[in-house]
């Protein structure tokens, strides 16, 4: 491992690594699922039809699952830098039967941010801290909303409130459409 902003740097492309953070995932999957609801009622009050959703920095798939759930007319769109963990989503989609909406795709961020699809939904749950310049990921995850999109966001607690403190919002409107799930 070496130091990366702070943290530590994991190899997250295992088989290993990706077994262990699905059964993490598995222990909170109740607050996940609470917070898909959370965001289905926010897009339901705001009258946004759900159709594409982005989950960056998918893991495993636990949220992707979730969130196809959550949204059973959307299409699903499971992106992270590790093909294990893409491996994983891939198997839970078809586990849970929800393979049909739920797609991974290999990416490299924050560059390939700007490479995904325009969604109604973008969902970053602990893996913002992973990019490096957050303020950066987030004006990229800006630019993939939809004009009514919102981006569901669970910070990494130590880096969270240096972006909030000390950067300037991202993009213009970011700070409505950005909201913290936890």
């Amino acid at each position: 491992m070496h130091d990366h902003h702070g943290h530590h740097h994991v190899e997250f492309d295992s088989a290993e690594m990706a077994a262990t953070t699905e059964e993490e995932g598995d222990a909170l999957v109740a607050l996940t699922a609470a917070a898909v609801a959370a965001t289905v009622a926010q897009c339901d009050a705001l009258g946004v039809p759900v159709r594409r959703v982005i989950d960056l920095g998918s893991g495993p798939g636990v949220g992707s699952c979730a969130l196809a759930t959550g949204f059973p007319r959307a299409a699903v769109v499971a992106a992270d830098s590790a093909a294990a963990m893409l491996e994983r989503a891939a198997v839970r989609a078809a586990r849970l039967g929800v393979a049909d909406r739920v797609s991974t795709v290999l990416v490299v961020l924050p560059d390939a941010i700007d490479d995904l699809p325009v969604a109604d939904v973008v969902w970053v749950s602990m893996a913002l801290h992973h990019v490096g310049d957050e303020a950066d990921a987030l004006a990229r995850i800006h630019r993939r909303l939809a004009p009514a999109g919102t981006n569901q966001t669970t910070p990494n607690t130590t880096s969270w409130p240096q972006l909030e403190s000390g950067r300037q919002s991202p993009a213009p409107s970011i700070s409505n459409r950005c909201i913290p799930i936890c």
